[in-house]
């Protein structure tokens, strides 16, 4: 058997083998380390959402476990310090202190003072009319004479005024007077009456209540239980406390003609007026009887009216003057009632003039 002759390739061929022998081995390592991971990538691109491949973010504890909410809460008003008396009429009240000719103002008290001509059949009588309010019972008191209680003691009212620290002021019930008649002045029992039974009497109460009481009607131990805190005995009552006028008055002629009068009326708690008439001087006034003072009250409008010591003894003081002009020289008192700012806690029953 022959042979056949082996095959000799070009030097160039073996170049050109070897060349692209290379290239396929080139693109092999292209082809598995570019290509390929692009296309995975690609594909997991495509495949996966993307909260598969981004971190998960951490809920908030909150949202887990959710607390309720609070309530919302309404802060409570802020309660009022002023009194019920300062609320129920503050119309009536000013933040600061304001005097005029015929009026006096402040926080705690107003007083207003008028004056009217009334012409009473063939005589016309001068009235003087003190509208006050007042915030709390402490600004409604009583002052004696020399600031001491007993028989005998007197003096001028512009003096008691002074003393007192009174805003205004008029005649009381003349106590010292009366050896008999029940006293009680700034809730102090100076003198129970029990001898002089026969009188009537004005009770002003702790919650500003004033009721009046004839004679023989007044307990003494019930009113005092009540909360008494000033007892007047002199009269006669002028208004019953449902506002109406007595049938009679006692007394002769000389107690009901016409004369100066000084009486105090009640309109309700915190609610007063005190009303002085002028007489004894028939070219300016002739005074009044009881019958006409009592109708006047009921005009005012007030529910209870009560008659104190007149005569000589009707006068009127506001803002430190004579607000009427007094019978004769006018007399010394024993003891004014009046209307003043109210008494501090500090000085208690002392301050003002209060026995």
């Amino acid at each position: 058997m022959s042979m056949k002759p082996h095959r000799t390739w070009p030097l160039w061929a073996l170049i050109l083998a070897d060349v692209l022998a290379l290239a396929a081995c080139l693109l092999v390592f292209a082809l598995f380390h570019h290509v390929l991971p692009r296309a995975q990538q690609s594909a997991a691109q495509v495949v996966l959402p993307p909260a598969v491949t981004a971190a998960p973010t951490p809920a908030p504890f909150a949202a887990a476990d959710p607390e309720p909410e609070a309530e919302e809460t309404v802060p409570s008003p802020t309660p009022d310090p002023r009194s019920p008396w300062a609320i129920a009429f503050e119309e009536h009240f000013t933040d600061e202190v304001v005097i005029t000719e015929n009026s006096y103002t402040s926080p705690n008290v107003s007083v207003t003072v008028s004056s009217c001509v009334r012409d009473e059949g063939w005589k016309h009588s001068v009235y003087y009319v003190a509208d006050i309010y007042v915030s709390e019972l402490s600004c409604l008191r009583t002052y004696l004479a020399q600031n001491t209680f007993g028989r005998g003691i007197v003096d001028d009212i512009d003096v008691l005024d002074a003393e007192s620290g009174a805003i205004c002021s008029m005649t009381g019930d003349f106590y010292s007077y009366q050896g008999g008649s029940l006293v009680l002045r700034n809730g102090v029992l100076y003198r129970d009456g029990k001898w002089y039974p026969e009188q009537s009497h004005l009770v002003l109460f702790n919650d500003g209540r004033m009721v009046s009481y004839g004679p023989n009607e007044l307990d003494l131990d019930a009113a005092l239980e009540e909360g008494a805190w000033q007892i007047w005995s002199f009269g006669p009552v002028l208004l019953h406390n449902d506002g109406s006028i007595p049938d009679a008055f006692p007394g002769g002629n000389a107690v009901n003609d016409p004369n100066p009068r000084a009486a105090i009326g009640y309109y309700e708690p915190g609610h007063y007026c005190f009303v002085v008439v002028d007489g004894r001087r028939p070219s300016y006034s002739y005074g009044c009887t009881f019958k006409e003072l009592a109708e006047f009250f009921r005009e005012l409008g007030c529910v209870t009216a009560y008659n104190l010591d007149g005569g000589g003894s009707a006068v009127m003081m506001f803002n430190d003057a004579l607000s009427n002009i007094p019978s004769g020289a006018g007399r010394a008192l024993s003891d004014i009632i009046l209307i003043g700012e109210p008494l501090s806690a500090e000085t208690g029953a002392e301050e003002g003039g209060a026995e």
